[in-house]
């Protein structure tokens, strides 16, 4: 299984079945002992390393649905995790350092090739890998890594013995060969010297951080009575490799044997593997929480720090605005703070700027995350400072969107001439993370204190006509107008204007189109309003009339409402019928008076006539029509005349 570069082929063979047997209920166990070991970063990489025991056992069943990962308190989704089988072995690569200076001569070298020899008898062949080098005053890598055998016998041959052992310097190239070319998970540095270290650049605390770092044991071997017996031995226990210190040379071929054998069943000794990538590389504490669920009969969380690389090519300019407002000397101005760049499910971190104005002109009262801005429901801190005030937002929040972040309230002092004021914030900046914020300057431009007038008007939608009546109702109808004054100061000398269509309506009280209302100025916060009662008269068809009025002021700009008031069709109420004075059957020469009555404006009968009788001489059938003032009308039934010869 391959999730790092340093665990990318491994070789595995099977041992023991019985073994695994034993071990597939360990999850059924007691409660579970989460052990961090160590965390690792090989950019963007990070390797957490853990153990976990049950009832005092170590178990290496862990699956990734055991384990949930966290890193500043935000979870992980994307990781991977190995453990290593206890029941299999794996492939080795491995840097054979050797001792060529002068005092290696003779039967020493000879130990030493026969130990070389033993070590690379006992490799495959086909995935078993390790390279030869060898060091005196300098280092020289003899074989560079192959599995190739017979090229690792030849460079064994081709040793040297002369010059002197800077022994350091080739544990540090034998380092870098398994670093920079080893493939297998089991990997380790085997040193042979006979002396002190002489001439190396490298330090002891180098070599140990590198090893550790890559997770390379170094196995050191110390031959006769000259070596520095503490330093071998400090190298190999804190990488955690192995020191021998050998006074016979015939026990050489033993002890590289057994350190063969030692790396092949490492991963019975190592630990669990969790990897995953970052992608910011700010220089900050990390806080890694790892938790093991629902394993073993229970669960345990355990923490760890490790600190990320700075790198500057990781990091990302989010854009902020401040707005550009206008306001009134005297009153309140919101100002708001924008996040202009586009950003999708990102966590920007606590951050600070300082706002810069002029105090003088602007005092800072209020600073707000509303609903639905992008900060709601954060702690925003303000502290004032000489040229303004620091802004301090003291949550973590996820960004799904650009669009407002806070609103920032002043007081603006008031002012007899417009100024223009700037808004400045500076030196922003995330308390972590690879997101670097930058603020375009904002604006505030205050104009002199005016009235600020709104207004609204009531009147019937609709009049009802009233048939027995003969009118509408209501009749006269009134027409109401309210102005407010929402500004800082009085609207002054307020007059009222009605307009309407005289066609339609006629004024009744006032009579006249014009009039004050109950105060001559319009104070600021206050309201007032004047009514007019208007009379519509009867229509012949449904009209739809407008009812306008305008509210005029010295220091402010007119301000008018329109109503519509529907006047439907009047309906007539009518009745007319003909009175015939005398017999409607007679002999021809004689007549009949027909009457339609009184009371009518006008009359129309069949015959043309316009008066309110006619005499008829012939025979037929006569109806007459009429109309009242309001312009309704009503026809008779007809009245049937008969004449004789």
């Amino acid at each position: 299984m391959c999730i790092t570069n340093n665990h990318c082929r491994v070789l595995l063979y099977p041992v023991l079945l019985l073994l695994l047997t034993m071990l597939s209920g360990m999850k059924g166990m007691a409660q579970p002992q989460l052990n961090i070991k160590s965390i690792q970063t090989d950019w963007p990489i990070v390797e957490l390393y853990f153990t976990v025991d049950c009832d005092g056992k170590r178990v290496y069943d862990i699956d990734r649905q055991d384990v949930r990962l966290l890193e500043n308190g935000v979870e992980i989704d994307e990781f991977s995790v190995w453990c290593p089988d206890p029941h299999l072995v794996c492939a080795v690569s491995a840097s054979l350092v050797f001792d060529a200076s002068g005092s290696m001569g003779g039967s020493r070298q000879a130990a030493a090739k026969q130990a070389g020899h033993a070590f690379i008898d006992m490799m495959d062949g086909e995935y078993h890998e390790a390279a030869v080098i060898f060091y005196t005053s300098v280092v020289t890598v003899l074989q560079k890594m192959t599995t190739d055998t017979t090229l690792l016998h030849d460079a064994i041959n081709g040793i040297p013995a002369a010059g002197m052992g800077a022994w350091r310097d080739g544990v540090y190239v034998g380092l870098l060969e398994l670093v920079n070319d080893g493939v297998n998970q089991c990997r380790g540095v085997i040193l042979l010297t006979d002396g002190e270290d002489i001439g190396s650049t490298r330090t002891l605390e180098e070599l140990v951080s590198l090893a550790t770092r890559h997770r390379i044991p170094v196995y050191t071997i110390g031959l006769g009575e000259n070596v520095n017996t503490g330093e071998l031995d400090t190298l190999a226990q804190q990488t955690g490799g192995q020191f021998y210190h050998v006074l016979a040379e015939n026990e050489m071929v033993s002890i590289y044997t057994e350190i063969m054998t030692q790396l092949q069943k490492l991963p019975m000794e190592q630990d669990c593997l969790i990897a995953y990538t970052r992608d910011c590389a700010d220089g900050t504490m990390r806080t890694v929480e790892l938790q093991l669920h629902d394993y073993c009969n229970g669960s345990d969380v355990r923490i760890r720090n490790y600190t990320a690389p700075l790198d500057s090519t990781t990091f990302t300019t989010v854009g902020m605005r401040l707005g550009e407002v206008q306001g009134q000397g005297g009153g309140d101005v919101t100002l708001p703070l924008n996040l202009v760049t586009d950003l999708e499910g990102v966590t920007l971190l606590p951050f600070s700027f300082n706002l810069h104005y002029d105090p003088p002109s602007l005092q800072l009262i209020d600073v707000t995350a509303p609903p639905g801005s992008l900060l709601e429901g954060s702690t925003i801190q303000v502290t004032p400072s000489a040229l303004g005030s620091r802004i301090e937002v003291m949550d973590s929040v996820t960004i799904d969107s650009a669009g407002k972040m806070m609103d920032l309230t002043f007081s603006a002092t008031e002012v007899t001439d417009t100024i223009r004021l700037a808004v400045v914030g500076l030196d922003p900046q995330f308390s972590g993370g690879c997101f670097r914020p930058s603020i375009e300057d904002g604006e505030i431009l205050i104009v002199p204190a005016a009235p600020s007038v709104t207004c609204s008007m009531d009147a019937p939608e609709e009049l009802e006509w009233r048939t027995d009546e003969q009118d509408y109702e209501p009749n006269p109808f009134t027409v109401r107008f309210q102005v407010f004054n929402n500004g800082l100061v009085a609207a002054e000398n307020v007059l009222f204007r009605i307009a309407y269509d005289t066609a339609d309506v006629r004024l009744v009280t006032p009579s006249t189109d014009v009039q004050s209302g109950p105060l001559s100025d319009l104070e600021p916060g206050e309201f007032m309003e004047v009514s007019w009662l208007l009379s519509a008269e009867p229509r012949t068809m449904e009209t739809q009339t407008d009812l306008g009025i305008v509210a005029t002021f010295d220091n402010h700009e007119d301000v008018s409402c329109i109503v519509g008031v529907l006047i439907p069709e009047a309906e007539s109420a009518l009745v007319v019928s003909i009175t015939a004075t005398g017999p409607l059957t007679f002999c021809e020469g004689d007549s009949v008076l027909l009457d339609a009555g009184e009371g009518y404006a006008s009359y129309e009968w069949s015959t043309g006539e316009s008066t309110r009788t006619i005499v008829v001489h012939t025979a037929g059938s006569y109806t007459v029509t009429v109309w009242n003032d309001a312009g309704a009308s009503a026809t008779s039934a007809p009245v049937n005349v008969s004449v004789h010869p």
